[in-house]
């Protein structure tokens, strides 16, 4: 073990603090190019929308190149799915959000709004659009209001060229390596060759 490990003092026991519980779970959903659906990327935890939508952009607006993100909160979420169960509660109508996972395993990917006065409302009025259940695998809905968003021209992808971030950049990467290191090399061979001959 090292000094700096043996002055460190353990601590046994109980934790006098408490964990405070104070990270909401988001869904992120990406769109790759203006007026296309947004896809599913992935869950994060964060303390509210800003600081979701600013760990979505570092994580998944990092990963591919994407003109917008969104950010629901799971717990804002109703599906068709044992883990999302519709609440039936009436309220006054608003706009809900539709997410279609087209087969088991896929991610959601957003489709069209509906105006419900509930979750479960919402729900059947998406099932209506989507007549035929064999076209999809499960929806959800959440409310537009509760789904936090990027603007128009908010910086997700950076301005420096972060092509080494994806699959295309790195294999033109190493391309352009590898061609460098054989022209070098065979230039090596044809100069040890034309040596030969001079001498």
């Amino acid at each position: 073990m090292s000094k700096l490990r043996e002055k460190v003092e353990l601590i046994s026991g109980e934790l006098t603090t408490p964990p405070e519980e104070d990270l909401r779970g988001y869904v992120i959903f990406t769109q790759l190019k203006a007026g296309q659906p947004h896809l599913y990327a992935g869950y994060l935890d964060a303390a509210d929308d800003d600081m979701a939508l600013i760990f979505a952009r570092e994580h998944y607006g990092q990963d591919q190149e994407c003109v917008g993100i969104w950010a629901v909160p799971v717990e804002s979420i109703s599906g068709t799915d044992s883990t999302h169960p519709a609440s039936r509660d009436v309220g006054g109508v608003e706009a809900y959000q539709v997410f279609i996972q087209p087969r088991r395993g896929a991610g959601h990917v957003s489709a069209e709004t509906v105006q419900a006065r509930s979750p479960a409302e919402a729900i059947e009025q998406a099932r209506r659009v989507h007549a035929d259940p064999g076209k999809y695998y499960s929806l959800w809905v959440a409310p537009q209001h509760l789904i936090a968003s990027t603007g128009p021209g908010d910086v997700i992808w950076r301005f420096s060229d972060q092509s080494y971030r994806l699959a295309r950049g790195y294999s033109k990467d190493v391309r352009e390596k590898w061609t460098r290191f054989r022209d070098e090399h065979s230039l090596k061979e044809y100069e040890k060759d034309d040596l030969k001959e001079a001498f």
